[in-house]
């Protein structure tokens, strides 16, 4: 496997992963060779590029092991999020939110449960870094958001049945591992491409088939009706009935050919990332800085967030890119949790199994000359 890498050390993983040759492949064959559009064209083209792209949904329920889940394209976990909440029309009248989540995933829902005038609470974390499920007051919730691991802490978290209608961010974990949907709590989960090896504007939207009845589909278009009269429509079933208009075809079969990559290589990308765990917590630990979620999970992913005293994290991302060393810095669209940290912000390294011992030393080597 060849990963197509840019010059410098890319610690940057939790905002886009970087991509293999093989997908890139991929996409560079449909637009050279094979672009068509999907659906109902005659012609062979059009039925080859349908078939791949029906194909991918079979590859994303083997991935997630979701057998009883519908997969629905779309463009990334942000659309998947808010198509989500606006399609939702179940009990509202409780919504249960994790302090962890990505603006992504709450916004949607906090505004829709504004607009119902349902009970919000809040999801808060322990000081093991572990949800705090023992806190709330409530014992069920209608509706609950949360995320499989935290794009700040990185910490993978336990989803107990809390509610009637469970939500899951994935887009922080189903580039590092896969999860058993069809054994889970879950009933909606979603996650994007571009986090997962894949290409920019594809993603999916899995939701689990018994609870299909809650949902009602009002972002409408072409190819998700079976038929149109003056006077009425009637929608296609799930999961075409929430994909209106023309996919983005290209990055669909791109998204399936990064999670084959992923699964084919489950096991060693497992072994190498608690290795880049086990060293970057050394690095930290001998450096004296205390991140975020800091704890001996075997399981955390190689996601670490933290400040240095005295140093705007601002100021210490742009000096570790000075030095080529690619990080994130600022609020990484989780107001909820810096509220709850009390901080406005932090320096964020991610890495994925790409990454190497080297780079990590090079990293300490010169995070250890501005701390000093």
């Amino acid at each position: 496997m060849e990963i197509l890498r840019p010059k410098g050390i890319y610690f940057d993983n939790a905002a886009t992963s970087l991509m293999p040759r093989e997908v890139l492949e991929v996409l560079i064959e449909h637009y050279s060779v094979k672009r068509s559009n999907v659906g109902r064209g005659m012609h062979d083209l059009g039925k080859e590029v349908t078939q791949k792209v029906e194909e991918v949904r079979g590859k994303i329920q083997e991935y997630f092991n979701a057998y009883d889940f519908y997969v629905i394209f779309t463009f990334n976990s942000t659309f998947a999020s808010n198509i989500l909440a606006l399609s939702y029309t179940g009990p509202l009248n409780s919504l249960l939110i994790s302090v962890e989540e990505h603006n992504s995933s709450y916004l949607p829902w906090f505004h829709k449960a504004r607009k119902e005038n349902a009970i919000i609470d809040f999801l808060k974390i322990n000081e093991k870094w572990e949800l705090d499920y023992e806190s709330l007051d409530k014992e069920s919730y209608d509706v609950a958001v949360i995320t499989a691991a935290s794009n700040v802490i990185g910490k993978v978290n336990e989803i107990k049945k809390i509610a009637d209608f469970i939500v899951v961010d994935g887009a922080q974990l189903a580039g590092h591992r896969s999860i058993d949907l069809d054994h889970s709590n879950i009933d909606a989960f979603y996650f994007s491409s571009h986090k997962c090896l894949g290409p920019y504007g594809a993603g999916a939207l899995l939701i689990r088939k018994e609870k299909a009845k809650l949902i009602t589909p009002n972002y409408l278009g072409g190819g998700a009706v079976k038929s149109v009269t003056s006077d009425n429509y009637v929608l296609k079933p799930l999961p075409h009935g929430l994909e209106p208009g023309t996919p983005c075809i290209a990055e669909i079969i791109g998204l399936g050919k990064a999670l084959e990559i992923i699964k084919e290589n489950e096991k060693m990308i497992e072994s190498k990332e608690k290795e880049l765990v086990k060293e970057m917590h050394e690095v930290f630990e001998e450096l004296n800085i205390n991140y975020y979620g800091n704890t001996k999970d075997n399981g955390k992913l190689p996601l670490f967030s933290f400040n240095v005293e005295g140093l705007h994290y601002n100021a210490l991302a742009l000096y570790l890119n000075e030095h080529n060393i690619y990080v994130r810095s600022g609020h990484h669209c989780a107001h909820l949790l810096m509220d709850y940290l009390g901080i406005k912000g932090s320096v964020r390294a991610s890495l994925h199994f790409y990454n190497t011992s080297e780079e990590i030393q090079t990293f300490k080597k010169v995070l250890k000359k501005v701390i000093k």
